[in-house]
Order: C-alpha cells, then structure tokens, then sequence
C-alpha cells in the first residue's frame, strides 16, 4: 500500500504543476492579445504643390480629410499638429516629389522638442513612375505635456529646388490610450 501511495503523490504533483502552468499560460496569451484601441484618427494632405527650400523645411498638410478626434489631435493653418497628452500616436506620412528623378529625405519632428522622431524615410520623384514611398513613421507617446509635431525635409541631394506633389501627399495620426 506504502508503494501505491508513492507513485501516486508525484503524478498529483505533476497534475497540479501542470494545471498552473496553463493557467499563467492563459493569462499570458491574455496580455498579449490586449492590444489598445484606436480612439481616433485624423488624415491630412496639400491643397497645392509645395516648393522645397532646403532641408529643415516643414510640409504643410492643411486639408483635413477626416479628423474623429479634433480634441485630440488638432491640426493648425500651417504645418503642425498638435497632440493632447496622454495618449500614444502612431504617425505615417507619404509624400512624393514632382520632377526630378531623386529624392528627398523626410521625417517627424517633434517641434516642442526640436528633435526629430521614429523612422527616416524618402520622397521618391512621381515621375519615376514608382508607386514605392518609404514612410516615415514614428510611435510616439505623449507625456503630461501637449506636443506639437509636423513632417520635415530632413535631407535633400537635388540640386535646385524640388517640388512636392500634393496629390500624391498625405499624412495620418492615429491615437491610442497609453
């Protein structure tokens, strides 16, 4: 009987053992699947073509297509926006050149700040006949504090003065609880 009871009691422990593990196994799958929720977006584009007048020049994306959220994320007359605290931000911008075959560098710059943020990307040149834009993107978490953002040249190799397409230019923000 000793002997019965001994086999027993490790197959207990192992059943218990298991048992705990599935259970930190589901609350882990759950933490992993709360991903947050959008809460609103806004997308912009250009009312008109833009001429570049060297690196460090803010794009101007003044036509709101959509904003669901204006309280949130505000877009002003010129060429920033601004961002409530205490949310995170995914932001993309799209923006290609009309003429030349090069291109221009681009990126997020949080102005409040003077730094720039997330992802360098380029604006390739609409007439390559490309549809191929490496996107700037940055996710950035907004402290206590409202920040004001805007898309920049950051670099430019052309030679004269290049041209951004509107038509083929856009941004979006979306906000996510942080």
């Amino acid at each position: 009987m000793q002997t019965a009871r001994l086999q027993d009691e490790p197959a207990e422990r192992v059943r218990l053992s298991h048992e705990r593990a599935i259970v930190e196994l589901q609350d882990l799958g759950r933490e992993l699947l709360a991903v947050p929720a959008c809460v609103g977006f806004a997308h912009l584009s250009m009312s008109a073509d833009q001429t570049i007048s060297g690196a460090d020049t803010a794009l101007n994306f003044n036509t709101v297509a959509c904003n669901s959220v204006p309280d949130i994320i505000r877009p002003d007359e010129s060429s920033q926006i601004t961002l409530a605290p205490g949310y995170c931000y995914r932001m993309v911008a799209c923006v290609y050149q009309s003429g030349t075959g090069e291109s221009l560098q681009i990126q997020w710059r949080d102005v409040t700040n003077s730094a720039y943020v997330g992802v360098r990307g380029y604006a390739p040149s609409v007439d390559v006949g490309s549809a191929d834009s490496i996107q700037p993107l940055a996710v950035y978490a907004v402290d206590n504090k409202t920040r004001y953002v805007d898309v920049r040249i950051q670099a430019q190799s052309i030679s004269g003065t290049p041209t951004v397409g509107y038509q083929y230019s856009w941004l979006s923000v979306e906000a996510y609880r942080s």
